[in-house]
């Protein structure tokens, strides 16, 4: 009885010894999905919000109404702006004639309406332009 509570015992251990190791080198050696042209532009944003920096919004090629968004979002949920700068990854992307809707997501932010952030280009990403930003989360 002892050697076959030894033997199972000493399986599931192996099992999952085995399985560790499987999902690490599958993690190690796994290829990054593809970058969305439109995550750096947004990070810029969410740096430049936090920061509160009017001036470094001002330069980049951002909307008034995006400006004021971000600003006013700094100012009154920096913790939603903090874990999308710290964490942001592209959730879907839909192209239109004119520009694009890009969402973004991060770690944490799973009870949000639509999407944890959603940002409106115009103009191809060699060229575009910030027109729009909103959430689905509340403000707090």
């Amino acid at each position: 009885m002892k050697l076959a509570v030894t033997k199972a015992i000493l399986g599931i251990v192996t099992a999952v010894i085995l399985g560790w190791l499987g999902m690490s080198l599958l993690t190690l050696y796994s290829a990054p999905s593809s970058p969305s042209p439109f995550a750096e532009p947004t990070r810029a944003l969410l740096r430049a919000g936090l920061a509160l920096d009017s001036e470094a919004l001002m330069r980049m090629d951002v909307s008034s109404d995006a400006v004021r968004w971000i600003l006013e979002r700094s100012r009154k949920d920096r913790g939603l702006l903090k874990t999308l700068e710290a964490d942001l990854h592209a959730l879907g992307t839909r192209y239109s004639r004119d520009g694009a809707e890009a969402a973004f997501g991060a770690k944490g932010l799973t009870r949000c309406g639509r999407w944890p952030l959603t940002v409106y280009f115009s103009g191809l990403p060699s060229a575009m332009r910030i027109d729009a930003v909103e959430s689905g989360c509340d403000m707090r």
